[in-house]
């Protein structure tokens, strides 16, 4: 039998956007929240004295201003388990192992308190981080039963029934999220059901008005089409900033349930106007997103480096996948593009005719909403992260992890490859943990760092039975907010770093390139192309012959940052002995570190050139080292990044300077 390759290898890494936690970025980027947060509060305070408005009842749904935008937030409303294969998690189907989150953690930010009391949150697995002052929540207690209920209604069974639930609510979630990711440096997983206000929404925005249609978009910009759908958005770049210096804390958020919604016919409203005050119209508008449902997720979904999940009717049939044809789009689950045509949603799983565990009373309810396909994506994570840890007694990071979930999804819709209803298909727990541990497979999970200035290469050999899916992913730099225009539809790519991969068959020379889709047609198939929009990239060979194919990682317009850290998982081919020992056998290391003095070098062939890099991403120290040793007792005290080549190669290392 043959075994799958896990190479971990560590290579380049960048002092803020490596693959280490930044703990002292999050800090700073906890205080900087901290201060919007305070702000806005007051601003609150101030509209509600202004107004002779409820301040509580004005603060339940609106956050303030972040950049240009108001903020207006709100959630997004054992089938599931059926559709994601997650049953076949618990038996010891795969090689004898059986998970169900025992020990494990997932975080939530939500509309309230979960209800701990809850008889399926047995052994006190659930707790909230909110004082009595928040309320105990519905939502939030549906959203927590789905990750980890333990199934005393076995119809709400949870995908993780034995895991353990922290639960926020979503007020003040950026400073806590920034401080649970300093504090969980091993592994984090968060669910995030709730969405920011775009297009239609029925209820009370302004006390004055009270409760009816209000309609989040700007007439002045287009009187049918809300800019606040598909755009990229200050709190989208505050996300991905996080997640760039938090590699270990993989998000998974709702896609929003906005399509469709919408009174249908001409009604009195309210809109925005120029100056951000609620005015009346009876202006007919459409349904959100139009007749094509296309262009729907609200900002704050937009972010690159999140898991964004849509949500699926059940599943056709016995409740199992069983072709695209089986699978439905639910009919109120946003789709994309962003409006730079980037593909989202990242995945779907079922959201519609979900059971849930209700606050207050211990009883279930049947619900509906991206919000509850989110938390069975957030739970399917958790397993996997346990079973990967189980054999091999180390964490994925969120790269990996989000590249391990899209690559074994199941195909959906009309054509083969992503799309802007599904994304890239179905998540299938099953299918995922195969490729952490079926000796049968011979896939491959490949972690590496590329380097500014040179392509990485590997050798991958395919037996013929099955397509080769290759899927790249890498943790992007957050867009600058003050670079960011709030304008409708704005194509400019909010791509930072650009990596490219490829696929050669060796014999023929055939090069396969990464799936992309066309803004400006949303419909249309998938082509093989470019990608320059993404930092996900995913390459299908669909009929391959047996034989060895290379597989290329570079990029385009260098690299933002010393460095860009990436994961790679591969099914369908495996890496070739040469590929395998030449990663097993680099293993030049360094020590003491932290380092007063003299750094010592261990593994080196020989001679090697050495650089020493600042915080700053200044060249420090540049020297040839012919003893293994680097005196580094004149650098001030900080954080360096040491690269070293020598004949067989280059590696990197971070290091401390006391």
């Amino acid at each position: 039998m043959k075994k799958y390759v896990f190479l971990l290898g560590v290579g380049l890494m960048s002092l803020t956007y490596g693959q280490e936690t930044n703990v002292e970025e999050l800090k700073k980027l906890g205080d900087q929240f901290q201060i919007e947060h305070e702000a806005n509060l007051k601003f609150i305070s101030e509209i509600a004295a202004k107004k002779g408005w409820d301040e509580a009842q004005l603060k339940k749904h609106f956050l303030g201003k972040y950049g240009d935008y108001l903020v207006y937030i709100d959630n997004t409303d054992i089938d599931q388990i059926k559709v994601a294969d997650v049953d076949k998690l618990y038996d010891n189907t795969i090689s004898g192992v059986a998970v169900t989150g025992e020990g494990m953690t997932v975080y939530q930010w939500d509309g309230g308190r979960i209800d701990t009391a809850h008889t399926e949150f047995t052994d006190d697995r659930a707790s909230n981080m909110e004082s009595a002052e928040s309320p105990i929540s519905d939502h939030a207690t549906g959203v927590a039963g789905i990750m980890v209920a333990a199934g005393v209604s076995p119809a709400a069974k949870g995908m993780a029934p034995s895991a353990n639930v922290v639960g926020y609510d979503f007020y003040n979630n950026l400073n806590e999220i920034v401080t649970e990711s300093a504090n969980n440096l091993e592994y984090m997983i968060s669910n995030h059901s709730y969405g920011y206000q775009a297009g239609w929404k029925y209820g009370e925005y302004d006390q004055s008005l009270g409760e009816g249609w209000y309609w989040f978009g700007y007439p002045s910009m287009d009187e049918n089409e809300s800019a606040y759908h598909g755009i990229y958005s200050t709190l989208d770049s505050y996300i991905d900033n996080i997640a760039r210096n938090a590699p270990q804390h993989l998000m998974i958020k709702s896609a929003g349930n906005d399509r469709n919604t919408g009174p249908g016919t001409a009604v009195e409203h309210a809109v925005l106007g120029d100056n951000d005050e609620w005015e009346i119209s009876s202006t007919f508008r459409p349904v959100n997103c139009g007749t094509t449902g296309y262009d729907c997720l609200p900002y704050g979904a937009i972010a690159k480096n999140i898991l964004l999940v849509g949500s699926t009717n059940q599943v056709a049939g016995n409740g199992r996948y069983n072709g695209p044809s089986s699978v439905s789009p639910s009919v109120f689950t946003s789709f994309g593009p962003t409006d730079d045509g980037r593909i989202k949603p990242d995945v779907v799983t079922q959201g519609s005719s979900v059971v849930v565990p209700t606050a207050n009373n211990g009883y279930w309810s049947q619900g509906n909403g991206t919000s509850f396909s989110s938390p069975s994506v957030t739970g399917i994570a958790v397993l996997l992260q346990q079973l990967y840890y189980e054999l091999n007694t180390e964490y994925l990071n969120a790269a990996e992890l989000k590249a391990l979930i899209i690559n074994t999804t199941n195909e959906t819709g009309d054509y083969p490859g992503p799309d802007y209803k599904y994304g890239f298909g179905l998540v299938n727990a099953f299918n995922a943990a195969n490729l952490i541990v079926d000796e049968t497979n011979n896939d491959a999970i490949i972690i590496n760092d590329v380097k500014a200035i040179s392509e990485k290469s590997y050798a991958l050999t395919a037996t013929g039975d099955e397509p080769i899916r290759a899927t790249l992913v890498w943790i992007d730099p957050a867009k600058n907010p003050g670079s960011l225009s709030f304008e409708l539809n704005g194509r400019t790519p909010m791509l930072i770093n650009d990596l490219d991969m490829r696929i050669i068959e060796d014999s023929s020379l055939t090069e396969y390139m990464p799936w992309t889709l066309d803004v400006e047609n949303p419909s249309a198939a998938a082509v093989p192309g470019d990608n320059v929009l993404d930092n996900v990239e995913q390459i299908l060979v669909p009929s391959p012959s047996a034989g060895s194919y290379t597989l290329t990682v570079n990029h385009k317009n260098g690299i933002s940052g010393i460095t860009q850290a990436y994961a790679l998982v591969v099914s369908g081919a495996k890496l070739s002995t040469q590929s395998t020992n030449d990663l097993q056998a680099k293993k030049v290391g360094i020590y003491p570190n932290p380092v007063r003095d003299i750094l010592n070098l261990s593994g080196l062939e020989g001679d090697a050139q050495v650089q020493i890099i600042s915080a700053n991403g200044q060249i420090v120290k540049s020297e040839k080292v012919s003893n293994k040793q680097v005196n580094v007792n004149s650098l001030p005290a900080g954080a360096y990044i040491i690269t070293i080549k020598d004949e067989t190669g280059a590696t990197a290392h971070k290091f401390i300077k006391k």
